[in-house]
C-alpha cells in the first residue's frame, strides 16, 4: 500500500502500516535522559536539567553598612549593595557596577543597578522568575512604585517591562514580580523608578531589614 512507503526518518512501517518509534528516532540531537528536559537552542536542540534548589539564582540579604545620602529619580534603577556579602546567592548571572549610568543615584562599583543574563547561562526560552520587595530610606508620606525591565542604561521609554508595577511606602511595600524569558541573547535587567514622591535615598542600615531580591529559574 502506498502509505506504507511513508518514513519517520529510517523507521518503515510493518506489513500491517504500524511503526514503532523511540524518542532517539524522533529527536536524533541530544535525546533527553531520565530528569532532563528537552530545550531549543539557537540552531538546534539541546538538553538541560532544572535546578530546583532552595537557593534559586539570587538572594539578597540584609545591608548593615552605611548608606549616604544619594537619592532616587524617576527612571532610575534601584541599586543595592554587593560587595560585603549583601547577595549570598549569585548563579548564572551577573551583577551589574553601579557606574557609568545616567539612571542610577550615584556611581559606585560596591553597588549593582541591576542583572546581567548571559545567553551562554540562559539560551532562547529560558525562563527565569525575578522577586523584590525594595526598602529605600525615606520620610513620612513619601512613596514611590517600581517594576521589573529589560533594559538597565535606557530610558523607560525604550525598556521593556517585563512584571507588574509595585506600589512601595515607608509603612508597607507590594512585592514587584517580573518574568523573563529569553530570547537566546544577552540581556540586562534592573529594577525601574516608574514613579516617585518625596525623597528616597539608596537603601542602608536596618531599613533594609526587609528588603528582598531574588530570582529562580523555572525553566
Amino acid at each position: 500500500m502506498s502509505h506504507n512507503q511513508l518514513k519517520i526518518n529510517t523507521k518503515s512501517p510493518n506489513i500491517d502500516g504500524d511503526i514503532t518509534v523511540n524518542l532517539s528516532d524522533i529527536i536524533t540531537v541530544n535525546s533527553p535522559a531520565n530528569g532532563e528536559f528537552l530545550q531549543k537552542a539557537t540552531s538546534d536542540w539541546k538538553t538541560n536539567t532544572l535546578t530546583l534548589g532552595a537557593n534559586g539564582l539570587l538572594n539578597n540579604l540584609v545591608d548593615y553598612h552605611s548608606a549616604g545620602s544619594h537619592t532616587f529619580d524617576l527612571q532610575d534603577c534601584y541599586t543595592a549593595r554587593k560587595v560585603d556579602g549583601e547577595f549570598n546567592v549569585v548563579d548564572q548571572l551577573s551583577l551589574i557596577n553601579s557606574t557609568g549610568n545616567t539612571y542610577i543615584p550615584n556611581s559606585n562599583n560596591k553597588w549593582t543597578m541591576g542583572f546581567e543574563m548571559p545567553a551562554s547561562a540562559f539560551p532562547s526560552g529560558a525562563t527565569v522568575l525575578f522577586r523584590a520587595v525594595v526598602a529605600p530610606r525615606r520620610a513620612s508620606g513619601t512613596y514611590l512604585r517600581v517594576q521589573w525591565h529589560i533594559g538597565v542604561t535606557t530610558s523607560l521609554a525604550n525598556s521593556t517591562p517585563i512584571g507588574n508595577i509595585a506600589y512601595s511606602t515607608p509603612d508597607f511595600g507590594a512585592t514587584a514580580f517580573g518574568l523573563y524569558v529569553s530570547d537566546g541573547t544577552t540581556k540586562q535587567i534592573a529594577i525601574r523608578i516608574t514613579d516617585i514622591s518625596g525623597e528616597h535615598t539608596i537603601p542602608g542600615l536596618t531599613g533594609v531589614a526587609v528588603q528582598q531580591i531574588t530570582a529562580k529559574q523555572l525553566a
